[in-house]
């Protein structure tokens, strides 16, 4: 692995003349546009930024495909190694373990640029870590990765979500990798609700884990208030807005594991979005139109509702 950082295997580039501010604010993106010269062998993982005097400005990752060419992740003359690389994934990890307890045991333990990782990101789902490699100079470095992580967070099973659009445009493998023991599927709690995830059918690495502040205020808004949860993806707006005061809901969605009330979100979803005593259900969504929706509800046939943004969240409120 050390090899890669060797200055014989590194990309060597040179900054056009005027183009010095960007790396003075220090933006770790370094664009295509900006670079006047390049030099060394084409496969580097890793590339060094030098002004046209030669004083290196910058070191990070290297994309030769990609109009980001240069993913700073140290300035001046501090050295970028792989140990250097560890030591930013234990730091990032190390700050994010105060938020798992025994209420929550998902969350984003690495989050690219802001951990000064850039195109790394690692999110915990219990026993299930799901790691987003979106450069070719840190797909260079999985294998330092996945050890790092195995050894900071001892997971289940690491699922590799590979289907991305930033791997496409640098011919990386979209292949899905799972490395470990079962299925990526996991049962998560967040502030002691519980959440089935599935990293390899859900958006993104699967579960919207930036939303629980966002949850936790529409909580604390839905007491005495009926609840519309449009688009709804996992229904953990409505999981959460369920609770005392809480008259009805409604819970709509283009997915069908939601609103199949034989599987667990479904089953969740309805039950949340009302008490006993209130009203509940989950729509299927088909498809968004400019002339409004259409609708299916569980059990029953489809129908056309022609709605406007504003009319449709009206409608539904009389409706619960």
């Amino acid at each position: 692995m050390d090899e890669i950082f060797l200055l014989s295997n590194r990309k060597r580039l040179t900054l056009k003349r005027g183009k010095e501010r960007v790396v003075t604010n220090r933006h770790p993106w370094i664009f295509a546009g900006a670079i006047g010269a390049e030099g060394g062998p084409p496969e580097a993982a890793i590339g060094d930024l030098f002004d046209v005097n030669g004083v290196r400005l910058a070191s990070g990752f290297y994309s030769p495909r990609s109009e980001i060419r240069l993913r700073a992740l140290t300035f001046g003359q501090d050295e970028l190694t792989a140990e250097l690389i560890a030591q930013r994934i234990d730091a990032a990890i190390a700050r994010r373990r105060r938020l798992l307890g025994p209420n929550t045991n998902a969350i984003r333990m690495i989050n690219a640029d802001g951990d000064d990782l850039s195109g790394l990101v690692i999110d915990l789902y219990n026993d299930v870590v799901v790691a987003e490699i979106a450069n070719a100079g840190i797909e260079r470095l999985k294998p330092m990765i996945l050890d790092t992580i195995r050894r900071a967070l001892n997971p289940r099973l690491i699922y590799l979500s590979n289907d991305m659009p930033a791997r496409r445009l640098e011919q990386l493998a979209t292949e899905p990798e799972a490395i470990g023991e079962g299925t990526p599927a996991t049962t998560i709690l967040e502030n002691g609700l519980r959440f089935e995830v599935d990293p390899a059918s859900g958006q993104k690495t699967g579960f919207f884990l930036d939303q629980r502040e966002n949850r936790t205020l529409a909580q604390s808004l839905a007491p005495g208030r009926r609840m519309l949860n449009l688009f709804s993806y996992t229904g953990a707006f409505g999981v959460y807005a369920a609770g005392p005061g809480h008259q009805s809901g409604e819970t709509q969605s283009r997915s069908e594991r939601l609103v199949d009330h034989r599987s667990f979100h479904g089953r969740r979803c309805v039950r949340a979005c009302a008490p006993p005593s209130g009203k509940r259900r989950a729509i299927r969504l088909d498809r968004l139109r400019s002339a409004g929706i259409r609708e299916t509800e569980s059990g029953s046939r489809p129908r056309r509702a022609r709605l406007q943004g504003h009319q449709l969240v009206r409608d539904a409120a009389s409706r619960t």
